[in-house]
This record gives structure tokens, C-alpha cells and sequence, in this order.
């Protein structure tokens, strides 16, 4: 379809913007591929609100138009990234526009430079006060006056839809400077990324790496033999004329098969276009001139090389300094795993020299490793430098690797592009793996199974655990976030003052050191790294009538939690701690069995002789059940401690 001008439309037409998609329904569900679809929403979030803002709604569906991919913005190439742009002026329609009542397209005229400017400064003090939400909301507005000015500009809104200020006067270069700055301060670089986004920006990847690598490549390479950016007389390096000298790339790339990234939209658009220019050679001053623009092809390198990077991030546990150290090297095959040869460094301040080490990768990484060796193998032999990852344009100062602030910045675009997140950090991608293994939701372990390729949870979880790597990063994660949990456990265990019948197995286990075979010393890292290193998924967690929820292993007798669940995975509904052997009972507990027996027992002497005799034997049940229990933590706790029967912590 032909570009829609949406100053020559009639808006109240149902204009097809997509193939059956149309202008005015309420959300557009696009086919992103035959298995993948993304809905766009346009609802200001209350049915009333939608009904009587409609010109608020027009606005916000053809900026999100705009947006499609290889429309307007040739930078943008992914759906997610149009899905994400029509979300954020969803978010900056309804935070600026309806609430501060320009509810109508006769009132946008009405909006004053000084409100702009204003609700800006309000939204950057509501960041710098870590108020939930500001700084999508920030970001947000930001890239809705920097869409509406652009696309007013290029005149393809109704007049009365116009903006009549340059964004760049609403926020100048410097307030951008600070702004990105703030959002770099407020970066929590042990928060890990979130399923979601780390589903989305795999996925990307997975089809860039695949799919469109080739392509790239070639068209990155051929562009390689024409003069480099930096160097003199560089105003025609983004087209290619069907004359002179560039005759011969023109015709490679005007014939050249180029990839879909969705139905009907392709990686790159090699169309001709003829233009009248002036020209002295001729009598008449003008000639038409056939041109391909090939301008969209160094975005889709750095593209390319930043989801690359991600993934090696990803899948790895590398840091920054270790990603950019890494040799243009493939990877290697040893008892049918592909292996990476790495230089560690203990810690990011350690000297020049590392320590070199091979861990294992999946196949994804592997690819990675190969499209980024073609990708930069001219840029390689011209600075001549044996390092995978060097800038995607030589200058002057021949840097022979790239910085250590480039992956930041590469990994911090590629997911804020794609998802939306806007202060995501290196660090995050060594904590995600992990966080996804500890965290053992169903929608957790099916992602898990999804990256790595595998059929089950275990095995996912004995290939990571030989990379030295990630097993750091797992007990990184769990004593940042659970530390004194663990310390509370491990020490009430050691010192007698726990009950229950998995507090006396790791009590036996700690005074004889030993672990499923191995020597287990009395140290929660020691704990945590021996059980993940014999592949034995560990499950920690509070449980609502306090103690502890501790399972380690796949063991033949589940808990309650966990019978008749699909995948293994504990549901907290079923929780039924008078009888799991895999609770650890502490003070908190044995005061809330108390507490629920004299519930019950309240509850009894409410009743009348007329209640039904079910109700009766249910609350008297329930103070069996839990007197049963306080006997046998009695009986625990006093055989653990030679006190006397009737004792308890």
C-alpha cells in the first residue's frame, strides 16, 4: 500500500490502513509472521473517556501509524518497536492531552509552549523523586512532541491536528543531555530484565541472527568498497546512482533478493527513484537522475551487532570488559557442546592480564559469535586487529576494539527500542539467567526451555551450571536478595532452634559434611553452589504461616504444593504446611499455629446447636490437625536438644 497523506483523508472514513485493518476500530491486530500477531490498543483506559476524546484518539493512531515499520522512519524495523512507540503516545495523550482537558482537535491550537515545557520539568522532578511510572511517562512525552512536530512538519496531519512548536525548543539538547543522564543515575543494575522483555528482545534476535544476517552482511560488505564515512566528499554515502561509478553496486542492489520482516514489509527498500536535478553539462540546466537510497543499511548493522551482543550478554554471565575482550574467534565442539574460549577477569578493576577459560554456550551464541566475525571482518584488517567487536566506522584514533561504555549504550538502545525499557544495564543480563532459574513460575521455566532449546527444566540447568559464570551469578542474585533469609535458616538450623523433618536432614548433612557425594561445608555459597553444580534445582521461599518453604532436588514424594501440578512447579494454593516435610519451622510459626488454634476454637464456640454438623467438624478437624502438628515439632525439637518432652522454641 501507498503511504497514507492524512491531511488529504477524511477521518471519519474507514480508511484501510493494512490489509482488513481499518482506520477507526477501537484496536489493530497485525501479523507479524504466520504464528506471531501484535494487538495496538487506542483506549485512554475508561469507554466514556474513549467516546468523548475521539480527535485525542485520531491523533494517537496516526502518529502510531507513522510508526509502522519501513514507513515513514526507516530506522524502524521491528513491530515491537511500532507496538511500543503507539503505547507511549497512549501514555502521553492521556497524561497531558486529556488531563490537562485538550480533549478536542479545536483545542490543540489552544496549547501554550510555557504547559509544554512545564509538564516536562513536572515529569523529570517526579523521576528524580522515584515516582512509579515517571520515567516511562517521561520518555514517553518525549517521544510524542518529538512524533507530532516531525510528522506536522512532513504535513501529513489535518491542519487542526497540527503542533505549532519545534519539540527541540520544548526540550533543547541540553535538558536531553540531563534527562538521559537522570534515568542513567536511576538504573538498579540488580533489578534482572523481566520475562517479557527478555522474550521479546530474543525473539528479534533470533530472526535477525537467522534470518536476515546474510543479508546484512552482504550489503555491509559491498558498501565496504566505496568511500568510509569520516573521510572527505561523504554527501552521497547514503545513495547510489544507476550512472558513474557506483553503476555496478546500483545494479547488485536494485536485483538483489531481500528478506520480508513481516508480511509484506521488507528488510530493506531498494526501490529506484528518479529525481530532476540541476546540472551544467547540459543545455537545459536539469537532468533526471535515477537513485537507491542505501542509508537503511548501517542501522541494521548496528542493529544487527547489538542484538548479537545481548545475546552473548545473555546467555554467557561475561561482563562488559570480558564481552569486549572477546577474540574474532569461532566457537568450538567438545563432547557435543559448542565451547567459547573467554579471558576472565575476577573483577572489573583487576589488572590487563585475565585468565583464560572455555565455557559452554548454546547454539545461539555460537551464531552470534559467527555473524559478528563477517560482519566486521574489512573493519578487523584495516585497524588489524584480532578482537571480535570493533567500531562499525574507522576513524582517526584506530581503536582496535570497541569501549567497554559501547556495549552499555548497545545493550541499553537495543532493549529500550524493542520493549521499551529505558535503563536496562549489563549488569541486568548476567542476574536475568539466574533470576529465570530461581524463580520457578511455569512462565519462567517454558522461557527458560524456549532459549536454551531444551526438553526439560533439569537439563537447561546442568548446562548452565558448567559455565562457572552463571553459577556465580545465581549465588550473586540469591544472597543480594536473600541473605538474611538464608543467614535466618542456616543458623536457626546450626544452633537448635528450628523444627521439622527437613531442618533435622540438613542438620545431619551439615554435621557430616557431606552432600549428595560431595563435601559440603557449612557455608550458605558453599550450600547454594554444590546443590547447583549437581544439577539439583533449589526452591526457597516463605511460606504465609511463617518458617521456611525449602526444597532442593526432584525427590520421589512431592510435597502437597506441587501433587498433580503439571511441570513440577510449586502452587502456593495448595500449600498445606501441618503435614509438607519440607517446611522449616521457626518462632514466627509455632506462635501462628497457636494463633489459627485459637481461631478455631473461637470459631467453634460461636456456633449453635442448629449449625450444620459439617461447619463443626471442620473447625474441630482443623484443631486436631494443628495440636497434631505442635506435638510433633515438640517431639522434634526436643530429641535435637536433649531438653525435656513439652519444650518448644
Amino acid at each position: 500500500m501507498d503511504i497514507i497523506n492524512f491531511s488529504k483523508i477524511n477521518l471519519n472514513e474507514n480508511i484501510e490502513i493494512l490489509d482488513n485493518i481499518y482506520f477507526q476500530e477501537d484496536s489493530w491486530r497485525v501479523t507479524v509472521n504466520q504464528s506471531e500477531h501484535l494487538v495496538f490498543k487506542f483506549t485512554l483506559g475508561n469507554s466514556i473517556y474513549d467516546h468523548n476524546c475521539s480527535d485525542i484518539l485520531h491523533l494517537v493512531k496516526m502518529l502510531s501509524y507513522y510508526e509502522f515499520p519501513k514507513l515513514i522512519k526507516l530506522n524502524i524495523t521491528s513491530w515491537y518497536t511500532s507496538q511500543l512507540r503507539s503505547r507511549q503516545f497512549i501514555n502521553a495523550a492521556r497524561t497531558f492531552l486529556f488531563e490537562s482537558g485538550f480533549v478536542s482537535k479545536e483545542m490543540f491550537s489552544n496549547i501554550t509552549l510555557k504547559q509544554c515545557t512545564d509538564f516536562i520539568n513536572n515529569c523529570i522532578e517526579d523521576v528524580k523523586n522515584d515516582v512509579d511510572g515517571s520515567r516511562f511517562k517521561l520518555t514517553s512525552l518525549i517521544k510524542f512532541f518529538d512524533s507530532w512536530n516531525n510528522i506536522t512538519e512532513k504535513g501529513l496531519l489535518p491542519k487542526e491536528f497540527d503542533f505549532a512548536y519545534d519539540s527541540k525548543v520544548i526540550i533543547n539538547d541540553d535538558l536531553r543531555s540531563e534527562i538521559y543522564n537522570l534515568i542513567e543515575d536511576k538504573k538498579n543494575p540488580w533489578k534482572p530484565l523481566d520475562s517479557l522483555v527478555i522474550e521479546q528482545v530474543y525473539s528479534e534476535a533470533e530472526k535477525y541472527i537467522t534470518l536476515f544476517s546474510s543479508t546484512i552482511i552482504k550489503c555491509s560488505n559491498l558498501l565496504n568498497t566505496r568511500q568510509r564515512r569520516g573521510e572527505k566528499d561523504t554527501s552521497s554515502l547514503d545513495s547510489i546512482r544507476e550512472d558513474g561509478r557506483t553503476k555496478h553496486l546500483f545494479a547488485t542492489f536494485r536485483d538483489m533478493e531481500i528478506p520480508e520482516i513481516s508480511e509484506g514489509i521488507k528488510l530493506f527498500n531498494f526501490d529506484e527513484k528518479k529525481q530532476k536535478v540541476s546540472s551544467l553539462g547540459y543545455a537545459c540546466g536539469w537532468q533526471w537522475r535515477t537513485n537507491i537510497d542505501i542509508g537503511e543499511v548501517r542501522p541494521a548493522v548496528i542493529k544487527l551487532k547489538r542484538l548479537c551482543i545481548f545475546i552473548i550478554g545473555l546467555f554467557t554471565g561475561l561482563r562488559r570488559r570480558e564481552i569486549a575482550s572477546l577474540r574474532a574467534e569461532p566457537t568450538f565442539t567438545r563432547n557435543d557442546s559448542e565451547y567459547l574460549n573467554i579471558i576472565r577477569y575476577k573483577t572489573a578493576s583487576d589488572s590487563e592480564v585475565g585468565e583464560n577459560d572455555t565455557i559452554p554456550v548454546p547454539d545461539i551464541v555460537s551464531k552470534s559469535i559467527n555473524v559478528l566475525i563477517e560482519l566486521f571482518k574489512d573493519n578487523r584488517k584495516s585497524l588489524n586487529s584480532n578482537y571480535l567487536l570493533v567500531s562499525d566506522i574507522i576513524t582517526k584514533k584506530q581503536f582496535e576494539k570497541i569501549k567497554v561504555d559501547t556495549i552499555s549504550k548497545d545493550i541499553k538502545e537495543i532493549v529500550n527500542e524493542i520493549s521499551g525499557v529505558e535503563d536496562a544495564h549489563p549488569h541486568q543480563l548476567r542476574k536475568s539467567i539466574a533470576w529465570l532459574l530461581i524463580s520457578r513460575s511455569e512462565q519462567n521455566i517454558d522461557l527458560i526451555r524456549q532459549l536454551f532449546g531444551h526438553k526439560n527444566y533439569g537439563m537447561t540447568l546442568r548446562y548452565i551450571m558448567r559455565n562457572e559464570l552463571m553459577v556465580s551469578s545465581v549465588i550473586e542474585l540469591l544472597e543480594h536478595n536473600y541473605t538474611e533469609d538464608l543467614n535466618e535458616i542456616f543458623d536457626a538450623i546450626r544452633n537448635n532452634k528450628t523444627s521439622g523433618a527437613l531442618s533435622q536432614r540438613i542438620k545431619e548433612r551439615m554435621e557430616h559434611q557431606k552432600y549428595n557425594g560431595q563435601i559440603l561445608p557449612i557455608d550458605i555459597e558453599a550450600y547454594v553452589r554444590e546443590s547447583l553444580k549437581a544439577g539439583i534445582p533449589l526452591f526457597i521461599s516463605r511460606v504465609p504461616i511463617g518458617g521456611f518453604c525449602m526444597k532442593a532436588g526432584d525427590e520421589t514424594s512431592p510435597p502437597p504444593c506441587m501433587k498433580n501440578e503439571q511441570h513440577g512447579l510449586p502452587n502456593i494454593n495448595n500449600c498445606n504446611y501441618k503435614v509438607c516435610e519440607h517446611l522449616i519451622f521457626n518462632e514466627e510459626s509455632v506462635k501462628n499455629i497457636n494463633s489459627q488454634i485459637k481461631y478455631y476454637e473461637n470459631k467453634l464456640s460461636y456456633l449453635d446447636t442448629s449449625s450444620n454438623d459439617r461447619v463443626f467438624s471442620y473447625y474441630e478437624n482443623e484443631i486436631i490437625e494443628h495440636n497434631n502438628l505442635l506435638k510433633r515439632l515438640k517431639l522434634s525439637y526436643s530429641k535435637n536438644n536433649n531438653h525435656t518432652k513439652g519444650e518448644i522454641i
